[in-house]
């Protein structure tokens, strides 16, 4: 009896430790706050690189352009597969986003994504 015991114990703690491990960095994530991703913005078949950081729930600010030309903060709200984003100075990022993937390590959205002259789309990729 002892023996089964100890083996159904066993089992069950190395299932535990399998399921609670960190090796699947592709998992959707909910949160975006206290993020940092950078990658490309591209518009009307244009693209520039963007530097996008959610420092809270809320709030957050974007550096925009090879040379960093443009930067301003924003406010935010995620819902459901929607982010909405309005900047405090520019309309740059102004509207809802649609969010086609969000894990640990990417997260890709689209603005317009049926409007082929107004297609907006972050591809970004985590880094931090």
């Amino acid at each position: 009896m002892k023996k089964h015991l100890f083996i159904f114990l066993s089992i069950s703690l190395i299932s535990l430790w399998i399921s609670c491990s960190d090796n699947n960095s592709d998992m959707a994530i909910e949160s975006v706050a206290q993020t940092h991703w950078k990658g490309s913005y591209q518009n009307a078949g244009k693209t520039h690189d963007i530097i996008l950081v959610f420092t809270g729930i809320k709030n957050g600010y974007f550096i925009f352009g090879e040379d960093s030309k443009k930067e301003d903060s924003f406010s935010y709200k995620k819902e459901d597969k929607i982010l909405h984003l309005s900047c405090i100075q520019t309309d740059l990022l102004n509207g809802n986003w649609w969010i086609y993937k969000l894990t640990q390590k990417e997260l890709v959205i689209s603005q317009d994504p049926y409007d082929e002259n107004n297609n907006k789309t972050l591809n970004l990729k985590r880094i931090y």
